[in-house]
């Protein structure tokens, strides 16, 4: 396979990947674990510690929609 082919099936599911993301924040905990990010708090059990911790960093690029930020390192936010 060379490499002309393996980068156009990575951009093929990352585009695909990137239509089924959510423009701003969704349901469920969405919101708790965006508010949770933002101030670095503590979510419901089990926490997702990692998650707060990168969606915090992602919070602070100054691109797009905050929620678009957070749906891009966690397909469930």
């Amino acid at each position: 396979m060379g490499l002309g082919m393996l980068a156009g099936c990575f951009l093929a599911a990352f585009a695909l990947f990137l239509h089924g993301l959510s423009p701003t924040v969704s349901f469920e905990d969405t919101g708790e674990l965006a508010v949770a990010a933002s101030c670095l708090g503590i979510t419901h059990p089990p926490g997702y510690l990692w998650l707060t911790c990168l969606g915090s960093l992602a919070l602070r690029v100054p691109a797009g929609d905050p929620g678009f930020r957070l749906a891009l390192l966690d397909k469930d936010v």
